[in-house]
């Protein structure tokens, strides 16, 4: 190469195309399973819902092309000692990576029209990836452990899809209409938000690359303080650990345990200031209502995809490699260092690989009950008020499904939630996430061309028989994870019966009490969901084992 930008732009293509064109088909999975769900039925695509679906996968995509992008590119910290100036090299870092992001959105968006025949906008979400791809960058820059810095690099993104919403109707209203047409102002502010984005960037990047540590205000030093005044009355109240499981559960807890509960403190930290926003602007508090009733419903989805991306972080077990004199950033967690297979402190701690699944699995669910009371805490509440302002909708639950939503949001983010965690845990979590993310592209694809070339009865009788094996392929995968825990002493005889009551009890429970309303097909993918929700007891321990004598 003859120059340093020739270098990195080779290098992103090249060795991290794989990260690319993986999340690409990531982030198409979900939008692209949706619509490939409802393709049987007639929907208008000029309905309200399709832009509601619009709205709420744009985000998601955004993020995952550029969690893609940023993995590819690795973090900018690890060209600090090469002989580029910091305004090329924060140039070169943000300006491709945002082209790429802008034309990764524009072919989305393309697929959604031309496949489902929907009103997706293109010019207008592409342009708005490379300003928010450019204020990213301010805060996976200056994001090292001090709130002063984590908050002020945050604030532009967030305003800045503040102001993407408001493209769509209003500032603080629901979507009312497509962004189709870009005007030359919105052109222009997306302009400055990139170009200011860029002097900020430049800024941090010549402080960090000086090593001067981000000027911070001593928020997050008294929060810990005050957390562990709490914690800690006096050396009296310290007592030893009971055993090693106990010690690794204190730390696990504390390393990871609160990520979950925080997302979702924060989401409806962010919709009760919507909230009040739009009480003082003086919107009526009826819509308003109505509104918190649909972020509820949506809330509930998104926890179960909120916990499978948190399970698959949980289950990182590597720390990496501490190669600088501070906390890392943001944009290094996508160093590969970062999830490297298990370390020898965590292979050699003097606990059994069933002590540190079970060490594992009580996390995991503390978080989750805590995650999923939060959220039925706000539902119910929202119930309450609705109630009291005579407000209260019809029907309160989405469909068919009734009150059975509060615990199927609590068994779904289970089961997404640790499964995905045994990927992490396996220490091979790069080729399996790879390898899941092509079989649900490959899936989706298949879905795509049998309804373009086959007849209404064969793609009903392909469905069918896709569920069927799926089904069956979970249903028996699962005895055999127990036989093999089993058999190397991981799972013991009395959890075993524990944990198959457990899986009988969810699915005869909705036998029982739905049987009269049930299709044929429902009673496949129940049996299939109840196995999933206990594989995990078998499958976490062997993927610990795995990676523990690999």
């Amino acid at each position: 190469m003859r120059s340093i930008p020739q270098a990195l732009m080779w290098e992103t293509f090249s060795h991290g195309r794989w990260w690319i064109l993986a999340l690409f088909m990531a982030g198409n999975s979900m939008p692209m399973l949706v619509f490939g769900a409802l393709g049987p039925y007639e929907i208008d695509p000029n309905d309200t819902e399709f832009l509601m679906l619009h709205f709420a996968f744009l985000p998601l995509i955004m993020y995952s092309f550029g969690g893609g992008n940023a993995a590819a590119q690795g973090p900018i910290s690890r060209l600090y000692t090469k002989p580029i100036s910091t305004s090329a090299l924060v140039a070169w870092h943000m300006f491709p990576a945002g082209i790429l992001l802008a034309f990764q959105i524009a072919v989305a968006g393309w697929m959604y029209r031309t496949m489902y025949h929907v009103n997706w906008p293109i010019l207008g979400p592409s342009l708005f990836s490379i300003a928010a791809w450019a204020s990213m960058q301010v805060l996976t820059s200056v994001s090292h452990k001090t709130t002063t810095s984590f908050t002020l690099a945050f604030s532009p993104a967030f305003i800045l899809f503040v102001w993407l919403h408001s493209r769509y109707g209003g500032w603080f209203k629901q979507p009312t209409h497509y962004w189709t047409n870009v005007t030359p102002l919105e052109i222009a502010t997306l302009a400055g938000v990139t170009a200011i984005s860029y002097l900020a960037t430049v800024a941090a990047v010549k402080r960090d690359r000086r090593g001067e540590p981000m000027p911070s205000l001593g928020v997050w030093k008294w929060i810990v303080r005050t957390w562990e005044s709490f914690r800690v009355k006096s050396p009296i109240s310290v007592r030893p650990f009971q055993s090693p499981a106990e010690a690794q559960f204190w730390y696990e807890w504390r390393l990871k345990g609160w990520a979950m509960p925080l997302i979702v403190i924060l989401g409806y930290t962010v919709v009760a200031s919507v909230g009040c926003i739009q009480f003082i602007v003086g919107e009526y508090a009826g819509d308003a209502i109505s509104d918190f009733r649909e972020v509820n419903i949506a809330g509930g989805a998104m926890l179960a995809v909120v916990a499978g991306i948190v399970g698959l972080l949980l289950g990182i077990t590597s720390t990496g490699s501490a190669n600088r004199h501070h906390s890392p950033t943001i944009s290094e967690l996508f160093d590969q260092k970062q999830v490297e297979e298990m370390g020898h402190f965590l292979s050699t701690r003097p606990f059994t690989n069933s002590d540190f699944a079970k060490t594992f699995l009580r996390m995991a669910g503390r978080s989750l009950l805590i995650a999923w009371a939060v959220w039925a805490t706000a539902f119910v509440g929202w119930l309450f008020v609705a109630d009291i302002m005579h407000r209260l909708p019809e029907p309160i639950f989405p469909g068919p499904i009734g009150a059975w939503y509060l615990p199927l949001v609590m068994l779904g983010s289970w089961v997404t939630m640790a499964n995905l965690a045994t990927i992490g845990l396996s220490g091979r979590g790069t080729r399996m996430t790879f390898a899941i993310v092509g079989g649900i592209f490959a899936c989706v694809t298949s879905e795509i061309l049998i309804k373009a070339y086959c007849s209404q009865d064969t793609q009903q009788m392909v469905y069918y028989a896709s569920v069927w094996m799926m089904s069956a392929a979970v249903v028996l995968a699962t005895p055999l994870a127990f036989l093999n825990a089993v058999k190397r002493g991981l799972v013991k005889t009395k959890q075993l019966r524990i944990i198959s009551n457990t899986a009988a009890g969810i699915a005869f429970s909705v036998f029982a009490l739905e049987w009269d309303r049930l299709p044929i097909l429902a009673y496949p993918a129940i049996l299939a969901f109840a196995a999933l929700f206990i594989l995990p007891f078998a499958t976490i321990p062997l993927s610990i084992a795995w990676n523990r004598h690999r």
